[in-house]
C-alpha cells in the first residue's frame, strides 16, 4: 500500500510479532528488543502486539486464533502534540491490519492488565526523554510489585522520595545502594536486588536497611551521605503513601454498569444512556457506536455496521466521553469491533455467544460445567492429576469412588449421615462432604459446604463451622468448597454416583406420599431431581419427571429430554415402587391417569432450552483489603509465578472461583479469602451473583482442576523461590567479591583438589559429614552427581549470580 507508514513495514498481517515504536515529531523510531519495558515519562509509545492463543482443551493444547492489539502509551509529561501523533499512529495501525485489532489507550502507572502483561521481567519509568542524554550522575529507582515488578526512576535522589513501605536502588559511580523501607515486603527487596545486579557494572553492591545508614562501610557510607545527608534524613511512613501504594478500587457495582449509545452530529459526540446493570449481548446494536463504562475501564464498541467514519477513529468517541462526564484521564481506554472482543470485553454481559468463526477454537477453552461428551471411561485420580488440562476440562480429581462422610445440618446441629442415605438432600439444610482420594499413595481430601435454597443463616454458619474444623484436623490440607444448591460442580455429582435428589421438605415416606421431581442432567453422568410443586404447570419439555401417587408411580418423558435424564428418572422411579413398576409415558401420550394425578392438564413451558454454553478463559486477580476495602487487579497472562504468597488470589474460572491461600496465611486472611471472593462476585458486572462454587485452594496442597488452568505447574516451584534473608546473605556474605560481581574470589570451576566425595544423600543431612562446609555441600559432590543434581557442570554453575546459586542448592536440599 502506497500510504503505508514506513514504521510498519516490519509488521506481516496474521503473523506473531512484538513490536515497540518511541515517537520522534512526526515519525515513529522502533525501540530494540533489549530495550523493551522502558518508557522515558516525556515521551509516548506505540506497542502492537499479535500473539497465539493456546488455549487447553480435550487433554491437550490447542493453538487458537491470533490476539491482535494495538496500544499507545502517554507518560505523565508527554506533551499534547506527541501523544496526538501516537493516537494517530495507531488508528493508522489498525487501519493496515483492517479495522480487527483491539486498540488502548495507556497512561503513565494505570496501564491495562493486558499491556503490563508484556513487560513481566519489569516495567520501567525513567525521567526525561530518550532523546535527550541523561543528566544524573547520581539516580533513584522505587521498585513495587512482588512478581512483575514497577521501577520508578525519582526526579532526584532525595529523602523526600523515600519511604518506609518501598524498596529503592540507588545507583553512583562506584556503588550501587539497595534501600530498604521498614515495612517494605520481601518480595520487594529480593526484585530491588535483582535491579542493583542488573546496573553494578562492577559496582558494589550495598544493602541498606532504614535507620541503619550509619552502619554500613565507610567507603560506601561516605558516597551514601553525600547525596542523602543523614543530618537531612527525614523518611515517610508507608502509610503515608498509601495513596500512591493501592490503587483505588474503581470496580463498579453490577447494578452500576453503565450502557450508552453514541451519535454524532457535526464534531459533537452525544453518548446517550441505554441502560445500568445486566448488560446483555442483544444491547449491543451492530449498526450503532456504544460504550461501556465500568469504572475502572470504558469500553468503546464499534458494531460492523456502523458508518465508516465511525469506525476509523478509534478511541476518540471514548475520550470525548471521558471529558463531558468528568472522568480521570488515566482511566484505561480500550476500543473493540464486533465479532473480535477480548474475553475482558465478554465477561462484562451475563451470556455471549462467540462469533461461527470463533467457535471452534473457542469450543477448546475450559469452561467449568462442561465435559468432554464422550467420557465413558473412568477416570484415575492418578491420570487425571498427570493430565491437568483433562481434569480442568471435566473438573475432575477421580471418579468419585474414593470414601465419603456425610454430615447434615438442621436447627444448628450438625449430625452424620446414614450411607444409605447419601445424594438426597433437603432444601431447608445444609450438608458438609468429606471426600477422601488417593494419589501416588497419599490421601487427599475434598470438602464441600452444601448450602440448600432455603436453609437458615445458622445453618449456614454451623456448617462452615464445620467444615473449618474438618480441615484443621486434616492440617490444612483439604480443599474447600461452598456450595450453592442447583450450582453443584462435576466432582460433587461424582461422589454421588452422578444423581443427587434435593427435596423441598422432608423426604417422603409411607405410600400416600404425593410429589413431582424435576430430572434435569446438564452434563454426562450429572443428574439433579428436585422436588418441584405437584401440578402439571411445573412440567418442562426438556426434561423428565417423576411423578408419585400413592402407589402409582409415572416417568414423564419431556419430547426434548435426553437419555441421562430418562434413565435418571426411570431409577428414581423404581426405588418408589414396591409391589409394581412405574409407568413410563411420552409427552403428547399422557393416560387420564397420569393428568388425574397431577391435578388436571395445565399450560406449561415446551420452548426448547437453549444449548450454548457460556466459554471464558480463566483469569486471575490480586486481592487486598489492606486499606479495609477489598481492591482487585487482574493479573493477565499469568502463570504459577504469580500466585503471590503475602495476597490472596482469585481465579476465576467463569463457572467457579477459587481462593488460593498461601502457607503464609493467618486464620484471619484465611477467613476473609472467601468474604473476598463473595465480594468480588457480588460486584461482577455480568452479574452471576454469589451463588456459583466458591473454592478454597490451599498452598502446595492445589488440585488438578486448579493447576491446570496454569500453562505449566511445577510442584517443587515453592521450594526453589528465595527468601529475602537468603538473597540478602548472598549478596552480603565475605565471600562477594570486592567488584560487585556475585561471583566469590575462592570459588573454582572445578571441584577442589584432595576434597573427599561423599553421596548425595549424606550431603544433603541435616548433619553433614565431618569435614564438610555447610554452606559449600556442593564441592563434596562428585562430578557426575554434580551434574545430575544441578543439570550443569561446575563451570556453569559458577557463572550464576549468588541468589540463583542459593536457589538452585535450596531446591537440592544442599543449602
Amino acid at each position: 500500500m502506497a500510504n503505508v507508514d514506513p514504521a510498519f513495514a516490519c509488521v506481516i498481517p496474521d503473523t506473531p510479532a512484538f513490536l515497540v515504536w518511541r515517537v520522534d515529531g512526526e515519525e515513529l523510531v522502533a525501540v530494540p528488543e533489549k530495550e523493551h519495558g522502558t518508557f522515558y515519562r516525556g515521551d509516548a509509545y506505540l506497542v502492537y502486539s499479535a500473539s497465539e492463543q493456546t488455549i487447553y482443551g480435550g487433554g491437550r493444547a490447542v493453538r487458537g486464533p491470533l490476539a491482535v492489539h494495538i496500544h499507545f502509551w502517554i507518560g505523565s509529561k508527554t506533551n499534547v502534540e506527541a501523544a496526538r501523533v501516537a493516537a494517530s499512529k495507531a488508528v493508522k495501525l489498525d487501519r493496515f491490519l483492517g479495522g480487527r485489532p483491539v486498540q488502548h489507550r495507556e497512561t503513565e502507572r494505570f496501564e491495562s492488565p493486558r499491556f503490563r502483561s508484556y513487560f513481566r521481567s519489569a516495567l520501567r519509568y525513567l525521567e526525561g526523554s530518550a532523546s535527550q542524554s541523561d543528566d544524573y550522575s547520581a539516580r533513584m529507582f522505587l521498585i513495587r510489585g512482588k512478581r512483575r515488578p514497577l521501577i520508578y526512576q525519582s526526579p532526584a535522589v532525595a529523602w523526600e522520595y523515600l519511604n518506609d513501605g518501598d524498596a529503592f536502588v540507588i545507583v553512583t559511580e562506584r556503588f550501587v545502594f539497595v534501600w530498604c523501607g521498614r515495612s517494605a515486603n520481601g518480595l520487594e527487596k529480593i526484585q530491588a536486588v535483582r535491579l542493583a545486579q542488573a546496573l553494578h557494572c562492577g559496582r558494589t553492591v550495598v544493602i541498606v536497611a532504614s535507620g541503619e545508614e550509619d552502619r554500613i562501610p565507610a567507603a560506601a557510607k561516605e558516597v551514601f551521605t553525600s547525596l542523602l545527608p543523614l543530618s537531612k534524613r527525614a523518611v515517610r511512613s508507608a502509610d503515608a503513601d498509601s495513596e500512591e501504594r493501592h490503587w483505588p478500587d474503581r470496580r463498579r457495582p453490577a447494578s452500576e454498569v453503565a450502557l450508552f449509545v453514541v451519535s454524532v452530529e457535526g464534531d459533537e459526540v452525544r453518548p446517550q444512556l441505554v441502560k445500568t446493570g445486566d448488560l446483555s449481548q442483544g444491547d449491543l446494536v451492530p449498526d450503532d457506536v456504544f460504550i461501556v463504562d465500568v469504572g475502572y475501564v470504558v469500553w468503546l464498541w464499534v458494531g460492523r455496521r456502523a458508518q465508516q467514519e465511525e469506525r476509523a477513529e478509534g478511541v476518540r468517541f471514548a475520550e470525548e466521553y471521558m471529558k463531558q462526564t468528568g472522568r480521570a484521564l488515566n482511566v484505561p481506554l480500550c476500543r473493540v469491533v464486533d465479532g473480535g472482543e477480548p474475553a475482558e470485553f465478554r465477561s462484562l454481559f451475563g451470556v455471549w455467544v462467540d462469533s461461527d468463526e470463533a467457535e471452534e477454537a473457542a469450543a477448546a477453552v475450559p469452561a467449568l460445567g462442561r465435559v468432554a461428551k464422550t467420557v465413558a471411561a473412568k477416570f484415575d485420580a492418578a491420570m487425571l492429576h498427570n493430565n491437568t488440562a483433562l481434569a480442568v476440562e471435566t473438573q475432575l480429581v477421580d471418579d468419585g469412588s474414593g470414601q465419603k462422610n456425610v454430615w447434615r445440618v438442621q436447627n444448628g446441629e450438625v449430625v452424620p449421615l446414614d450411607e444409605n442415605r447419601h445424594g438426597v438432600f433437603r432444601a431447608s439444610d445444609c450438608y458438609v462432604i468429606q471426600y477422601c482420594y488417593r494419589v501416588a499413595g497419599k490421601d487427599r481430601f475434598l470438602v464441600y459446604c452444601w448450602l440448600g435454597a432455603c436453609s437458615s443463616a445458622a445453618d449456614q454458619e454451623a456448617a462452615a463451622v464445620r467444615a473449618i474444623e474438618l480441615d484443621g484436623k486434616l492440617r490444612g490440607r483439604a480443599v474447600q468448597a461452598r456450595i450453592v444448591q442447583g450450582e453443584e460442580p462435576p466432582q460433587f455429582f461424582a461422589i454421588f454416583g452422578g444423581k443427587i435428589i434435593i427435596y423441598s421438605g422432608e423426604e417422603p415416606d409411607g405410600d400416600a406420599e404425593r410429589l413431582l421431581l424435576h430430572v434435569r442432567s446438564n452434563r454426562r453422568h450429572a443428574t439433579r431431581a428436585l422436588e418441584v410443586a405437584c401440578r402439571a404447570s411445573s412440567l418442562n419439555s426438556n426434561d423428565a419427571f417423576v411423578l408419585r401417587d400413592g402407589e402409582r408411580v409415572f416417568v414423564w418423558c419431556g419430547k426434548n429430554s435426553v437419555c441421562e435424564e430418562r434413565d435418571a428418572a426411570r431409577s428414581i422411579a423404581f426405588d418408589f415402587c414396591r409391589n409394581s413398576e412405574p409407568l413410563i409415558i411420552e409427552e403428547g401420550a399422557e393416560p387420564s391417569a397420569f393428568w388425574d394425578a397431577i391435578s388436571g392438564h395445565e399450560e406449561f413451558d415446551t420452548t426448547p432450552r437453549a444449548t450454548h454454553q457460556v466459554r471464558m478463559p480463566a483469569r486471575l486477580f490480586h486481592c487486598s483489603d489492606a486499606s479495609g476495602k477489598l481492591t482487585v487487579e487482574e493479573v493477565a497472562d499469568f502463570d504459577q509465578s504469580d500466585l503471590c504468597e503475602d495476597d490472596v488470589m482469585l481465579l476465576d474460572a467463569w463457572d467457579a472461583v477459587f481462593v488460593w491461600v498461601s502457607v503464609r496465611a493467618n486464620r484471619a486472611e484465611r477467613r476473609r479469602s472467601e468474604r473476598a471472593a463473595l465480594e468480588y462476585l457480588s460486584r461482577d458486572p455480568a452479574g452471576r451473583g454469589e451463588s456459583i462454587p466458591v473454592y478454597r485452594v490451599h498452598q502446595q496442597a492445589e488440585p488438578p482442576i486448579f493447576t491446570g488452568f496454569f500453562p505449566h505447574w511445577d510442584p517443587d516451584f515453592w521450594a526453589a523461590q528465595p527468601s529475602w534473608p537468603v538473597v540478602k546473605q548472598a549478596v552480603t556474605s565475605p565471600t562477594a567479591s570486592a567488584n560487585g560481581s556475585d561471583e566469590s574470589d575462592s570459588c573454582t570451576t572445578q571441584r577442589p583438589e584432595n576434597t573427599p566425595v561423599f553421596p548425595l544423600e549424606a550431603l544433603q543431612s541435616r548433619r553433614p559429614p565431618e569435614g564438610v562446609d555447610p554452606s559449600r555441600r556442593e564441592d563434596f559432590l562428585s562430578d557426575s552427581d554434580f551434574s545430575a543434581v544441578f543439570g550443569m557442570t561446575r563451570e556453569e554453575f559458577q557463572r550464576l549470580p549468588q541468589w540463583k546459586k542459593m536457589q538452585k542448592k535450596r531446591k537440592a536440599s544442599l543449602f
